[in-house]
C-alpha cells in the first residue's frame, strides 16, 4: 500500500454531440481539459487523463485535497463549448497498490476500486460523487447540493468559475477572457449567477478534511 491518493473516474454526459470524428474529437477534448488542469493545479500532482472507450476517463492526484477543486475545473473546460457535453466524476480517496504513470486506468487499490464503484452505481440524475474510507456522513448531501448548482451553469459561468477555481481576481478573469476581455462586473455577475460563493465553501469543507 502506498499513501493515500485521489482518483477521479468519469464518463462524458451527451458524449454524441462530441463524437463527429469517432470519438478522436471528444478524447482529444478531455485530454486537453487535463493537460489544463495539470497546469493550473501544479501542485495536485496529476498523472496524464487516460481516456478509454472513447468518453471514459481516469485520472490521479497525489494530494487529494485538490481532488474536488480539479474535478470542477474539468467539468468547467468541458462545458465551456455550447454543446452541452459535461461530465460525471466520482471522486475515490484511499491508498493504492499499483498507479501507473501514464494509463492510470490501469492502476489497482482502494482509491480505485472506491472510484469506480462510485460511478457506476451513481444515481443517472447526478454528476458528481465522493467516496473514502471511513465513509464521511457530509458527502452525498454536499454533492448533492453541488449537483444542483453545477448542473445550471451556463458556458459562460463555467469560463468564470473556472477562473475563480485557480484563484484569480475578477480583473484577471476578465482579462483573460475569450474571445475577448470583459469588464470586471461582468464577471463578478457571472460569478454571482454560478452561486461561487455556494461552491467556494463547498471547496472549503472538502479541502480542510484532505489537509496533509
Amino acid at each position: 500500500m502506498s499513501r493515500r491518493v485521489a482518483v477521479l473516474t468519469g464518463d462524458v454526459v451527451r458524449s454524441s454531440e462530441a463524437t463527429t470524428a469517432g470519438g478522436t474529437l471528444l478524447a482529444r477534448r478531455i485530454e486537453a481539459a487535463g493537460r489544463e488542469a495539470a497546469e493550473a493545479f501544479p501542485g495536485a500532482g496529476m498523472t496524464p487523463v487516460d481516456v478509454y472507450r472513447g468518453d471514459g476517463w481516469q485520472v490521479a492526484l497525489e494530494r487529494p485535497r485538490l481532488a474536488l477543486r480539479v474535478a470542477l475545473f474539468l467539468r468547467c473546460r468541458l462545458r465551456q463549448g455550447e454543446d452541452g457535453v459535461d461530465t460525471r466524476v466520482s471522486i475515490g480517496i484511499g491508498p493504492v497498490e499499483h498507479l501507473p504513470k501514464r494509463r492510470v486506468s490501469r492502476g489497482d487499490g482502494p482509491a480505485f476500486r472506491l472510484s469506480g464503484r462510485g460511478l457506476e452505481e451513481m444515481d443517472p440524475r447526478r454528476l458528481m460523487a465522493w467516496a473514502e474510507e471511513p465513509a464521511v456522513p457530509a458527502a452525498d448531501p454536499l454533492f448533492a447540493l453541488l449537483d444542483a448548482v453545477t448542473g445550471r451553469w451556463t458556458a459562460r459561468q463555467c469560463l468564470a468559475v473556472a477562473g475563480a477555481l485557480q484563484g484569480w481576481s475578477q480583473e484577471r478573469i476578465g482579462s483573460a477572457w475569450t474571445p475577448a476581455p470583459i469588464a470586471q462586473p461582468t464577471v463578478g455577475g457571472h460569478l454571482e449567477s454560478a452561486s461561487w460563493r455556494a461552491v467556494e465553501a463547498a471547496l472549503d469543507f472538502f479541502e480542510a478534511r484532505e489537509r496533509e
